[in-house]
Formats: structure tokens, sequence, C-alpha cells
């Protein structure tokens, strides 16, 4: 369902006269007029009686996860700061989509989602309490936008400042019930705030009837990118298959906590493309007539069930699939439902102020870019804090995947931290990562930061300087093994902010300092301009081969790396990235690390130690890597618990783990997974340099 809000009759009247709408008069304290799959409310005037009439409406009729509401009305245009060229200026009936809404009465600030394309030009707009009076003597300037935003309007012609009395109050109530990409703010420009008279005989309608085929079409888009956004489909069993699970808790007298144990196992099952009632329908006809009673009798059906779950899949377990690509920046949808990559970039106003020193010069050329075309596909906002846009409430972390905006921001506190207990620190006492990136341009069904981040937008934190002041402060007390790329894949966004060129530089001057990157990138190119940056800080002192860098990298069987890691490389691109990396000098690792259980695990990981030492030319030597991991899947059972609401379409995510000591793993199939690929293994490294994450410690060298 769309709902389209106005908060005028007059504004409202263009889309009535289109479309096939009837006024609901069951609600006396709404103005509502229903369609078969568009509703339209008008609210009335003013930020609380919109907000209330919002709220009234949401709770009459609560939202799907596919509904969206389009706020449309006329507002009002700052005219121009002194010395602004006023040809670029929006003519009166223009159209603009709001990118921020700023409350004038609490100077608080709200960001909707810009994820879909459009070609309507961008606008801030501010949300006053009275009307927007006229300039005259006496009020020489009605409403004064923050000092911040008038001085950043200057430095960033993309947007224009609007005015009207509604869109915050609209936004506060409906985010309760929608999340940020299904809310939308188009305003129509009915005035400059300076004389009234001039335009006293254009009606509202007249400004708005122009615009209402691009508008309805635009919401008609976004709502079927909407609808086909597989993670806003929750498994739903059939008719028959309910029917089946009516009757297997029927002959099975199971408690209702082994009632929920199973729904969870079925839906995995279903996830996987498998039938349910044929499953179900085997296994009872396979019961006994007499089935005993009690938790302990009937526990050996019921692992004979599970073990046909999730043993007995006899189809792929991963059977959908996405292209990968290895040029993130160039990401799109082909179907072209979603924004290209970074087409909205949201830059902290303090890191503004120190754009000429911190802002890498590729990005600072798309910024300019954006300043002098408004047609550049790039729209640049400013934010007082990257919180304001990354910690959001109500965000749609999987949709943001698609295609996620840029937020550049300064990181303050603390930079460093502990190394996990789930993450291998491969024997070394001093372990710490830090993260120049929050959030990765991969989009990994099993990644863990769709549990710990509410938002699926990468931040980058440009203050490097920072980050290698604290690191050289705990130098001073005992050496450090950093990891800086595990929240992220600094490699694939490499070319765009150099931060792993930079870290290099910052490494040659710190011998007690390791670095380790992972990554699932493939760019053979980049490491010969590593090396050439550690080559160039020779100056004091030698130019050894930079072994204390080491670039790890995350491998996976072929089909699974396909259908869950999207947009990363396929395997060949690493294991030529590797290449190039050892050709350099550097350190390079093996991480097979998540595994993944699927249906013949065995067989795919057995291929997949045959690609890499055997098949792959030139042929990949042992004697080549430092050393390889192994590590099953596992993770904090609670950011499971929150990846599960986010993903419900995922089998890897939806599968039956079992949780011990707040993480959840594949249990004892845990263990036999690790025996396999170490026995794997062995014929070509020593167990020396084999490294087993156990559930236990952090790591250890393999004993098994």
């Amino acid at each position: 369902m769309i709902t389209i809000i106005t908060a005028l009759y007059a504004e409202a009247k263009p889309f009535l006269s289109v479309l096939p709408l009837k006024k609901n008069t069951s609600f006396s304290l709404l103005t509502l007029f229903e369609g078969e799959d568009i509703r339209l409310l008008i609210t009335g005037v003013g930020e609380l009686t919109a907000c209330m009439a919002v709220t009234r409406y949401f709770t009459l009729f609560p939202p799907q996860k596919t509904d969206l509401a389009v706020n449309i009305g006329l507002a009002g245009c700052l005219p121009p700061p002194s010395g602004t060229d006023s040809s670029a200026f929006p003519a009166l009936g223009s159209c603009h989509l709001a990118t921020k809404l700023s409350e004038s009465s609490t100077g608080r600030t709200f960001y909707p989602d810009l994820l879909y394309p459009n070609s309507f030009p961008k606008a801030e707009l501010f949300t006053v309490p009275t009307v927007f009076l006229a300039r005259s003597e006496q009020n020489p300037y009605p409403f004064v936008p923050p000092k911040s935003a008038s001085s950043f309007r200057s430095s960033v012609s993309a947007l224009f400042q609007l005015i009207d009395m509604e869109a915050a109050g609209i936004y506060q109530a409906a985010l309760p019930y929608l999340s940020t990409e299904r809310i939308f703010f188009f305003k129509i420009v009915s005035d400059y705030g300076i004389s009234q008279k001039e335009h006293s005989d254009i009606l509202p309608e007249a400004l708005i009837a122009p615009h209402v085929p691009a508008l309805l079409a635009f919401a008609k888009q976004a709502q079927n990118a909407v609808l086909n956004e597989p993670a806003n489909h929750p498994v739903i069993f059939s008719s028959t298959e309910q029917d089946a699970i009516e009757r297997l808790f029927v002959q099975l007298p199971v408690t209702a906590s082994m009632q929920q144990e199973l729904l969870h196992q079925l839906r995995y099952y279903k996830l996987c493309k498998n039938s349910v009632s044929e499953l179900l329908s085997a296994f009872l006809s396979s019961l006994p007539s007499m089935l005993p009673h009690g938790k302990k009798q009937i526990k050996p059906y019921l692992d004979n069930l599970t073990e046909q779950i999730l043993g007995g899949n006899k189809k792929e377990t991963f059977s959908y699939s996405l292209s990968s690509s290895d040029k993130p920046l160039h990401m799109t949808k082909k179907d072209s439902s979603y924004l290209p990559f970074f087409s909205t970039l949201y830059i902290e106003e303090e890191l503004w102020e120190q754009r000429s020193l911190l802002i890498p010069k590729q990005l600072q050329l798309r910024i300019n870019a954006a300043k002098e075309d408004l047609r550049t596909p790039i729209t640049v906002i400013p934010i007082r804090h990257y919180k304001d846009v990354f910690n959001r409430s109500r965000q749609n972390f999987a949709i943001q995947k698609q295609t996620p905006s840029l937020i550049l921001a300064n990181n303050h506190g603390t930079l460093l931290y502990p190394g996990a207990p789930v993450c291998q620190s491969f024997g070394n006492r001093h372990f710490y990562y830090a993260s120049n990136l929050m959030n990765c341009i991969y989009h990994c069904d099993y990644c863990y930061l769709q549990g710990m981040y509410p938002s699926g937008h990468i931040v980058a934190f440009l203050n490097l300087e920072n980050y290698f002041e604290e690191v050289s402060e705990i130098l001073k007390k005992h050496p450090v093994y950093l990891c800086i790329s595990y929240d992220t894949d600094l490699l694939a966004l490499e070319p765009l902010f150099h931060f792993t060129e930079r870290w290099v530089r910052f490494a040659k001057h710190h011998p007690d300092l390791t670095l380790e990157i992972r990554t699932k990138s493939g760019n053979p190119e980049l490491f010969s301009v590593l090396r050439h940056a550690w080559d160039e800080e020779t100056a004091d002192t030698p130019n050894q081969l930079p072994e204390r860098l080491i670039f790890a990298w995350t491998v996976s069987p072929e089909h699974i790396s396909l259908a869950t890691e999207h947009g990363a490389a396929p395997l060949s691109s690493r294991l030529k990235a590797l290449k190039a990396a050892k050709y350099a000098g550097f350190s390079v690792r093996l991480c097979f690390d998540p595994m993944i259980y699927c249906s013949g695990w065995q067989e795919a990981y057995r291929k997949l130690v045959w690609q890499i030492f055997e098949q792959f030319t030139p042929k990949l030597l042992p004697e080549e890597l430092l050393d390889a991991s192994i590590g099953v899947f596992r993770i904090s059972t609670e950011y499971l618990k929150a990846m599960r609401k986010k993903r419900p379409d995922s089998p890897i995510v939806q599968f039956p783990y079992e949780s011990e000591h707040g993480v959840s793993h594949y249990g004892n199939l845990s263990k036999k997974m690790v025996q396999y690929l170490y026995q794997l293994l062995l014929p070509y490294l020593p167990p020396e340099r084999i490294f087993v994450w156990d559930g236990k410690e952090a790591d250890r060298s393999a004993e098994l």
C-alpha cells in the first residue's frame, strides 16, 4: 500500500482527479481517501496536527513491510545567500526531494534514506511552527536556519533550503511504523518568502498537477523494489505443509519448546528449496503405530528427523545466486531498482573544514563534480555527527546493502580494541584490532556486522593520524599484532581511500608492529603500489622485506562464495592477488574461516583445497604461505538474534545453531568439520602452520 500524505485538500486535489479513490467516512477524525493499492491522507496544517493525524492513521491501518508513505506539498524557498548565482536557484513550481529534515523548534535533524533512482533535484527542508511571513522592515528575515547549515550551503550548492510546516512531524509519527527508506518528502516551490502578492493568482493544485505522473511513477518504482527484496518476505508454510506440521505435533507428543525448535528447523529446510510436506509425510509413515511418551523416549525419533533436515537435503543448500564483482565502486543492480553505490555522501561539518587535508583526492573530485553539476548522481549532505545517520532507528540493513551511502567522519575516543574471543590471534599475546571503516562494501550472508550495526551504510574515518598516535603509545609498552580489516575490507576500497598504503608507511617505522589485513578482494595491481610505498620509507630504516605485513584471504567453496559472498571476488581472482602479494614480498595467509555447513560440505571443501593447491596455475606452493587458519561459522548469540530479524530469507542465518556461553555454532558438527579440513591440509602444510579456532581459546596450533 502507498499512502500519499498532504496537509491541504488543494494539495491532494491533483491526485484525486487522476486516481480512483473514494472518501472513507468511517473515521470522523481523519480525512481519508482509499483505493485498491493507494490511500490519500489529508492531515491539516501544522506540525502537531500532521503528527497526530499520521499517528492516528497508522494506528488504524498498521503498515506491512512493503508499504510506504509519500508526503507531497508546497514549500517556501529561502532566498539565496548573498553572492550566490540566482540563476541556479529553483524555479517556482519546481519539485524537490528532501534529503534532510530539520525541526526548527527543537534543532533536531532527520535523514530519510535515498536509495532509489530519480531525477528530482534535492533540497534541505526546514519545518517551522508558524507561517513563513514575507520580509518586511519589521521582519527582515523571519526564519534563520542553523548557522552551520547556512555556511555549508554556500560550500555545497547541490542542496536548496525549503520551508514547510509538517514534514518533521510526519516523519516522527511515521518512523515507528515504516523504515527510513520507505518515507519520502517531495516539496513544490510556491514562493521565495519575499512577497506573496506576485504569486497570489497561482492555485496550489496548478503547481502540483504537472508533477503528479512523475511522483506516482516514483512511488510505484520504490514499492516494486521493496516488494522484490527477499529480506522482506519471511518463510510462510503452505496449507499442505501446515497440515503436515500439525500431524507431526499430534503424533509426536512434544513440548512447546520442542515445537518451536522443530519449526525453526523446518523453516531452514524450506529456505533450502525443499518440500516440507514430502519430508514430514515420509517421516510420519516411518513411525511405529505405538509411540512411547516422555522426552527421553521420543528423543531418538526427533534426532532422526533433525538428521534428515540437516543432512538429508538432496538439493543444493544455496540454490540462489548473484554475480560477483571486484569493482565495488561500479556495482549496480541489473534491474536498476537502486542507485549506484555511494550516490549519497554524508560529510560531518567538522570534517568539511579540514577537507583539503583529510578527504582523499578521488573523493574530493567526486564532491567537486556534485557541486558543479546537479545532474551528477552523487548527493552531498552535511551532518553534525556520523551517528545522526548511522545510528538512526528503523533502518533496513538488507536494502541499504543494495546501495550503501558513504559517511565521512572523524573518529574520537578509543580507536584500538582488544581482539574478540571468537577471533584468531595466531598465538600473539598483544592482539588488537582497529576500524578505519565501519561496514563492508561486500554483503556476505553470514557476516556478523548485520547483527552488530543498525545500518548498512559505510562510515569512513579519515583521521588516521589519531590512530597512529594511539598505536605508537601502546608500542611503547609492548609489541602489537594489529588487525585493521576485521569489520570491513580495506583492500576493496583501497583505490578510493588509500588507507592500507598509509598503514604500510606507518608500519615501516615501527618494527614491533605486525599488521594483518584480511580481504576477499582480487586486485593484484595493488601490491606493487603497496610495496613501492614500503620502499619509499627507507631513509632511516633498512629496506627489509615487509614480512610484518600479513595479507590474509578468506576462501570458501565456489558455490557457497557465489551464493553468499555478494560482490566479493571469485576464488581465482583472490588467489591471483595472493600470488601478487607474495611476489611483492609480503606475508600471505589462507583463511578457511568461516567454514559454512551445506549439503555435501565434505566434497565442497575437498574440491576447494584441490583447487587451491593443485588446479591453480601457476601452482600455489606451500612455502609461499605463512600459514592457514581453520574455523567454523560462529557468532555471538545476540548478534544472531538481530540477524534473524533482518534476514529471514537467508539459510545461513536461519540455520538451527546450538548456543553455548553466548556463542552460536554447529555444535558437535563443528569439530567434525574442522577435523576433516585439517586432514585435507596436512599434505600441504605442517601442523605448526595450521591454526584452528576450537571455541574454547582465541586460537592454538592444531592438536587434532
